[in-house]
């Protein structure tokens, strides 16, 4: 169940996370003078990263690359839609041509939540409201000792002061901790499938829809128990304490458009428990029927479409994928 809360932000929830976790990027820089100073954004020994968002892939590596894409067609409508990864690399872009050709020819992008559109200060808002303790209360307080103690000692080696978590619920120390992790293994929301797509919309002046918003996804978490959150944040200091392996897995099954293997990683340990159960169920099984019912909308009322959402809502037994075919709908995988 460890692996739950790292691929529910990677493949499941949109990068509306990322900007929201920004605030707590605090990344641990040595000085020339050999002290050491902490930074909200990468050392400098991390900047080719930024350099290499520019590169682009062999033509080998173009030719061998599949697609997490499917249309489906109706009478007047067509959806294309794609699975994301909301924290991306280099290495991802660019993207096939019948990815780009279908996004050109659509009338709209939809997405689960245009975080481009977002006011800064709304944003603050809804995080202090959501994630954020009001009432004097603390994270160390709402822990069991030993999670505290080791909560302290991850930080600690992540370069991150666990003071700065000391105000956040449980489940937003969790994501906090879960991007930076991201980051710090050379992933960055930037470079996420739909932060591409929504910047090339913004660019082309092509029209976004929302699935859902920023503060809907937030709302998730309220339905959260305080031991549900707890142990959210256990499993993302399992994930931390792991190391990358499974990222690059994942990684390799995207780009590969291997939905079989997706699907093994994501969904293999969430029968575990039923506290595993009620949290996948929140997060994606309900959230997959929202979708596949407003993409059948989109079919109904005709036009082109191109919908990006987290990968993990397109790979198992009740994906949007089959959620459609279920609704009669005929998908073609890209």
């Amino acid at each position: 169940m460890s692996k739950h809360v790292v691929l529910w932000m990677w493949l499941g929830l949109a990068a509306a996370v990322g900007p929201l976790t920004t605030q707590a990027a605090v990344f641990k820089c040595p000085e020339a003078a050999g002290k050491v100073l902490f930074q909200d954004r990468p050392c400098e020994e991390n900047a080719a990263l930024t350099a290499a968002k520019g590169e682009r892939p062999s033509a080998i590596a173009l030719q061998s690359a599949r697609n997490l894409v499917w249309k489906a067609s109706a009478p007047g409508g067509t959806v294309y839609f794609m699975g994301s990864i909301h924290f991306g690399t280099p290495e991802m872009y660019p993207l096939s041509p019948a990815v780009t050709q279908a996004f050109t020819h659509a009338d709209a992008l939809v997405v689960e939540a245009d975080v481009l559109a977002v006011d800064p200060q709304q944003l603050a808002g809804i995080v202090a409201d959501k994630a954020m303790y009001q009432d004097g209360s603390t994270l160390q307080a709402a822990l069991p000792p030993a999670l505290w103690r080791r909560l302290t000692e991850i930080t600690a080696g992540m370069g991150v002061p666990v003071s700065l978590l000391e105000r956040q619920k449980p489940w937003f120390a969790s994501m906090t901790l879960t991007a930076l992790a991201l980051r710090q293994n050379g992933f960055d929301e930037e470079l996420g499938v739909d932060y591409h797509f929504l910047k090339l919309a913004n660019q082309q002046r092509k029209r976004v829809i929302e699935l859902e918003s920023v503060k809907q996804q937030l709302d998730l978490f309220d339905r959260f128990s305080q031991q549900e959150q707890v142990v959210m944040l256990e499993q993302t200091l399992d994930d931390i304490a792991r190391g990358p392996r499974f990222l690059r897995e994942m990684l390799s099954a995207w780009k590969a458009g291997d939905e079989t293997r997706l699907d093994d990683l994501l969904n293999e340990e969430y029968r575990t428990t039923k506290t595993a159960q009620r949290m996948y169920r929140i997060l994606i099984v309900d959230r997959n029927a929202l979708m596949a019912g407003k993409i059948a909308d989109m079919l109904r009322r005709g036009g082109t479409y191109f919908v990006v959402v987290g990968a993990g809502h397109l790979v198992g037994k009740e994906s949007v994928v089959n959620l459609l075919r279920g609704k009669g709908y005929q998908l073609e995988k890209l």
